[in-house]
């Protein structure tokens, strides 16, 4: 995958975007869905996937929103995003 960036930011927005496209507002569940389709489509966009690059930082990311929805806890989109932020900082 390296080498690869802009082809695979294109495909996780492009992943994201397929989820939210006919929202009119965006539930944390449509967030969660969002990331783990982006994540998925990044994946699928380069053909040897190489781990330790910006596609393990997209899977983490998709799995800890999975993670923190799966709790209960702070479910609304804002806190969902704000928990992945601070997660990865």
């Amino acid at each position: 995958a390296r080498g690869n960036s802009g082809v695979i930011l294109s495909q996780f927005f492009k992943g994201f975007a397929d989820v939210l496209h006919s929202k009119e507002v965006c539930s944390g569940a449509d967030l969660v869905q969002g990331f783990s389709r982006a994540s998925e489509a990044a994946y699928t966009s380069v053909g040897r996937p190489v781990e330790g690059t910006m596609l393990t930082v997209i899977h983490d990311f998709a799995q800890a929103a999975q993670e923190k929805w799966a709790d209960g806890v702070d479910n609304a989109p804002l806190e969902l995003w704000e928990a992945e932020v601070t997660t990865l900082i």
